[in-house]
C-alpha cells in the first residue's frame, strides 16, 4: 500500500482519529453528567413530593437502590439528612448491591448493612460508634458542596471514606 504524501497522509489520519476519539470521550462524559443530574432529579422529586420520608431507613435505601439500578454509570447513591445520618446503595465490582445506613441516634451512630450477597455481609458488619468516631455526612465533601452552593454541583475529587478510593460526586440539596 502506498500513500501519496507519506507524512501528510499520516498526519491527516491522525487528526481524523483524534477527533473521533475526543468526540467519543466527550459523549461519554456528557452521558455521565446527564445521568447524574437525572438521578438527582428523581431522588429530589420523590423526597420533595413527600413520596419518601428521608428519615425512613427502609424507604430511603429502597429509593437509593432504585436510582442506582437505573444507571450503570453510577457507583453509589447517598441520601443524607440534616442531622448527618446517611442511607447509601453502592454497586460492588461484581455488580452486587450493598446497602448501608448510618443513623445518628441520641446516644450513638448505628451502622447497618443489607445485601442479598452473604459474602458482602460477612465483610461488612453492623456496628455502633460514638459521635466522635462515627460517620457524619455533614463532614463529607458532597454534603458540604450541596449546602455551600444551595444548588446541584459536582465536587472536586476526594477520597471516599468507605473504601479509600478517589471519587467525585454530584450533589443536590433537597428542601
Amino acid at each position: 500500500i502506498t500513500y501519496y504524501g507519506g507524512m501528510d497522509s499520516i498526519h491527516s489520519l491522525s487528526r481524523v482519529f483524534t477527533k473521533q476519539v475526543s468526540k467519543g470521550i466527550t459523549d461519554k462524559i456528557n452521558q455521565l453528567f446527564n445521568s447524574a443530574e437525572e438521578s438527582g432529579n428523581i431522588t429530589s422529586f420523590a423526597i420533595s413530593a413527600g413520596l419518601i420520608d428521608p428519615k425512613n431507613e427502609f424507604k430511603s435505601l429502597q429509593l437509593a437502590t432504585f436510582v442506582l439500578s437505573q444507571n450503570p454509570n453510577i457507583s453509589s447513591v447517598n441520601i443524607a439528612t440534616p442531622d448527618g445520618s446517611k442511607y447509601k446503595a453502592s454497586r460492588e465490582i461484581n455488580g452486587a448491591v450493598l446497602q448501608r445506613s448510618d443513623i445518628r441516634t441520641k446516644k450513638n451512630i448505628i451502622r447497618k448493612y443489607y445485601s442479598e450477597e452473604k459474602e458482602l455481609l460477612q465483610r461488612n458488619k453492623d456496628s455502633a460508634s460514638s459521635f466522635e468516631t462515627g460517620y457524619d455526612a455533614r463532614k463529607r465533601p458532597w454534603f458540604k458542596k450541596a449546602i455551600e452552593t444551595q444548588a446541584s454541583a459536582w465536587t472536586d475529587i476526594y477520597e471516599s471514606s468507605s473504601d479509600q478510593q478517589f471519587v467525585y460526586s454530584y450533589a443536590k440539596p433537597i428542601y
